[in-house]
This record gives structure tokens, sequence and C-alpha cells, in this order.
């Protein structure tokens, strides 16, 4: 098999699996989560906070 064909096929692959490792943070929502005033709040916070990256939750 050409080595560039296999790294192609073999890419989707290492993907799925780097992705599959991201750790996840579990939170319960807040009781007003859904309140539309909430997600205007939302949307103004900064994409980072003391240097660490929004995270997924």
């Amino acid at each position: 098999m050409n080595s560039k064909l296999r790294a192609g096929a073999l890419a989707p692959l290492i993907l799925v699996a780097v992705v599959a490792c991201t750790p996840t943070v579990p939170l319960t929502p807040a009781a007003h989560s859904t309140d539309p005033g909430c997600a205007e709040v939302i949307v103004r916070l900064p994409a980072s906070v003391a240097g660490e990256a929004i995270r997924e939750t």
C-alpha cells in the first residue's frame, strides 16, 4: 500500500482517537440558565480568564 494512501486512511482514525480523549468538565446547570438574560451575559464573556482558555462542559 502506498504510504500516502495509508497515511490518508489513518488520519481520520487518529483524529477520532485524539478528540475522544479530550476531557470534559461535568456541571449542573444554574437555576436560571435558560433565561434569555443569562444568554446576554454568556455571549459577552471573554475567551480566556487568567490565561485559561474556554473548556467544553
